[in-house]
């Protein structure tokens, strides 16, 4: 998954296990990042572009609504390594959005999260929890937990193959919003192929699988849903590497929405140029290119949003 723009999009890429966790060397210390993020959003709020639903006018703020962005996130993550074979990776979070020209869409997102790994021949093994909360116009908004559990192996020389599980509890501050509070178990399975061609590049498919279950009784929000994403990354420049993805994810919701059958397909692309310790060490700069699209049986739901960003990171 890219680590390019931090904010909440949906899709495949927000249901994905995480495999973020490096399997190069690691030392025992601290080590940060902080993260300036400029660009256009076509759909700041991923809404529709009707702007009348069942003979109701919408709310101008569930209507799509074109802004430039500015985003700022901080990480600082903590590697414990207890034994060669047994550690601890843990991180904290935080980031804010700001749409000058949506502001209802402002949104900041605080999350932690820690990890124990423990090594075995050429298996991974991890375990790990994590949590974060979600503001929205400067409200609470959205609050949820994760369990999760990992395993890869390499099966072969550059292939490693990657399963993973993970239960979330996702709820809504408001009330209003009580029949989205749900219950989510995943898994996944992820293939990669790295060390391809001259120029090293890598290539990862993965698949998921889950179902969302409702806390509130007769809420239509409870579902099934499947998805494959596959990525590459490919070094262009001694220094410079393009990274793209490309998702399909398809849910089929369990209840009725206004009286009507509830399927919806999502596509999604990302590509981004990274360029590594430039313009000086510990600086990374990537323009990048991101798109989603909500296909949806109940149109309220139906989107498209594509975004234009410039990210700068630096590392410490």
């Amino acid at each position: 998954m890219s680590r390019w723009g931090g904010m909440a999009q949906g899709g495949l890429c927000a249901l994905l296990i995480s495999t973020a966790w490096a399997q190069t060397e690691e030392r025992t210390g601290f080590s940060g990042s902080a993260q300036l993020g400029v660009g256009y959003d076509t759909n700041a709020n991923a809404s529709t572009a009707d702007q009348n639903f069942l003979g109701f006018i919408l709310d101008p703020r569930f209507q799509k609504s074109e802004s430039p962005f500015g985003e700022l996130a901080l990480e600082l993550d903590h590697t414990a390594i207890l034994r060669p074979d047994f550690g601890f990776n843990s991180s904290l979070q935080a980031a804010h959005r700001a749409n000058p020209d949506a502001p209802f869409a402002d949104q900041t997102v605080g999350s932690m999260a820690t990890e124990a790994v423990y090594l075995h021949a050429d298996d991974r093994y991890t375990a790990g929890v994590s949590a974060y909360t979600d503001r929205l116009d400067h409200h609470d908004f959205e609050q949820g937990s994760n369990i999760e559990l990992g395993v890869s192996h390499g099966t072969a020389p550059h292939l490693d193959t990657a399963f993973s599980l993970r239960a979330s509890r996702i709820g809504y501050s408001s009330s209003d919003y009580a029949a989205m509070d749900v219950d989510r178990y995943l898994v996944g399975l992820t293939l990669t192929r790295e060390a391809l061609g001259a120029r090293q590049g890598s290539v990862a498919l993965t698949g998921v699988a889950g179902r969302d279950i409702a806390r509130q009784e007769g809420s239509p929000f409870g579902n099934t849903r499947a998805g494959l994403q596959l990525s590459t990354t490919w070094p262009v420049l001694p220094r410079a590497a393009l990274t793209g993805e490309v998702s399909a994810l398809r849910s089929r919701y369990k209840g009725l929405f206004f009286d009507l059958s509830r399927r919806d397909e999502q596509y999604e692309g990302v590509l981004t140029l990274e360029f590594t310790d430039w313009p000086a060490s510990g600086w990374h700069v990537a323009p990048q290119l991101h798109y989603v699209r909500n296909d949806s049986t109940v149109a309220l739901y139906g989107y498209d949003r594509t975004e234009v960003a410039l990210y700068v990171r630096r590392q410490f």
